[in-house]
């Protein structure tokens, strides 16, 4: 049956053996995109509309004959459903009985069973890997009441996981959980060396005595920067990076916590991560190895050894979301900026919602949209400025993290507030999708020191 393109009208002969879905997102060769349906095992073209992110395009156009570039591939169409169906069937090569929920089902994608086994099964056809977010949505679901009959979990990724997902993964050690990819129809079940690598990075610069710095600072105390440095440094050895915390603030905050630097265990397949913390008068960057300098500073910007504040090639402002604040913390993160700005022009900027409550949305969004029209005009005064979405990363409010430090009345030694709760850990889940994040918009990878 012919297609015809709605913007620029050339046409197309749909392949209708090749439809899966009953609705299907198809992008011509001019960009524009549109719906086809079936109807009685017929195509036809429905309404114009915007991609959606959870509906990706369909390989089923061949050019018409009397099209002017009959012959020429639609590489860029891609078939969420078929790769669906390819895991299912190769699913079902292995042995497992595969059956598909109705249209629209929230969750999982596939049901698989095997003897004692059921299996929710979770496909994700991206053009980058899968990353924390994806992993934490499907952990999510999987604790959910609703799900308590699947006693295994597997995500599939086209492309494979990121880094700091591989980490998370093995961090949980869940043996419910798989990850997985799919190359030419055989199934390939993921380890912690089988991540994939981000695609090219979009801000770049260059480190500095062969180390990245990257600082955590705002003009105000109280916001959470020694406990974002301490786990932001944390989260950063997981994911296989060498990394140092230096304790720039003159009151010791970080020292006096973890005086003894900090430990994170390991597992039977892999030793535990030790981070040395330092104040900057102990801070030898000749004498140290490692390449991440994670520098917690004080809120009194000329207490910060200028030095360091110099060599700054990222720095991380966390804020909160609150009602009353959110004028008085604009006028904070602008009196930072322009405190950086005087001495470091070249570092880049990144906004981080600290202690997020993400469980009003309706009010949750009305903060953030104010925040973003602050934020939207100091992002087009400085092109190395940037608001993160709390939704796509931020840090959330935690009682582990509330508590952090509270070994000083105990007198255990310190460490992070990443040990699991009820099998799953909020404040590592977070800070390891930071890491992703910096992973996704800069060069830091570059300092990877090895495969966590």
């Amino acid at each position: 049956m012919k297609i015809q393109c709605p913007e620029c009208k050339k046409v197309y002969i749909i392949d209708d053996s090749k439809i899966h879905h009953p609705r299907s997102l198809v992008r011509c060769q001019c960009k524009h995109e549109f719906f086809i349906k079936m109807n009685s095992g017929k195509a036809e073209e429905a309404s114009v509309t915007e991609n959606k992110p959870n509906i990706h395009p369909s390989g089923v156009l061949k050019e018409s004959d009397n099209h002017p570039y009959k012959g020429v591939p639609m590489t860029e169409i891609e078939n969420y459903k078929d790769f669906e169906h390819a895991v299912g069937k190769a699913l079902e090569g292995e042995g497992w009985q595969v059956s598909y929920p109705p249209e629209n089902n929230q969750g999982f994608d596939i049901e698989v069973t095997k003897g004692d086994i059921c299996a929710a099964v979770q496909v994700k056809n991206y053009k980058r890997p899968a990353n924390v977010s994806h992993l934490k949505q499907f952990l999510d679901f999987f604790d959910l009441p609703m799900a308590s009959r699947f006693n295994q979990a597997f995500l599939f990724s086209a492309n494979g996981f990121s880094l700091p997902a591989i980490a998370l993964s093995d961090q949980r050690n869940d043996p419910r959980l798989r990850l997985g990819t799919l190359r030419k129809g055989i199934l390939n079940w993921l380890g912690v060396d089988d991540a994939e690598e981000p695609e090219p990075q979009t801000l770049k610069v260059a480190t500095t005595d062969g180390k990245t710095y990257i600082g955590v600072f705002t003009c105000k105390g109280g916001v959470g920067k020694t406990t974002v440095s301490a786990h932001l440094a944390g989260a950063f050895a997981l994911t296989g990076y060498d990394v140092a915390l230096i304790d720039l603030d003159p009151q010791k905050n970080l020292n006096t916590l973890l005086p003894e630097g900090v430990f994170l265990k390991g597992n039977s397949a892999k030793p535990g991560h030790t981070i040395s913390v330092f104040y900057h008068g102990e801070w030898d960057s000749n004498e140290s190895d490692e390449k991440i300098i994670v520098c917690d500073c004080s809120p009194d910007f000329n207490s910060n050894p200028v030095e360091i504040m110099k060599k700054l090639n990222y720095c991380i402002i966390p804020t909160t979301l609150n009602p009353l604040g959110v004028n008085k913390n604009g006028h904070v993160i602008t009196s930072t900026i322009d405190k950086i700005r005087s001495i470091n022009k070249d570092a880049f900027l990144f906004v981080l919602i600290n202690n997020y409550f993400d469980d009003d949305t309706q009010k949750s969004n009305v903060l953030k949209r104010e925040y973003k029209k602050i934020f939207d005009s100091l992002e087009k005064m400085d092109d190395k400025f940037k608001f993160i979405d709390p939704d796509e990363c931020s840090i959330k409010n935690s009682k582990m993290l509330f508590y952090w430090g509270y070994h000083l009345y105990t007198g255990n030694l310190g460490e992070l507030a990443f040990s699991p709760v009820g099998g799953k850990c909020v404040p590592k889940e977070n800070f390891l999708r930071l890491v992703n994040f910096l992973e996704e918009f800069t060069e830091i990878k570059q300092q990877k020191s090895e495969i966590p």
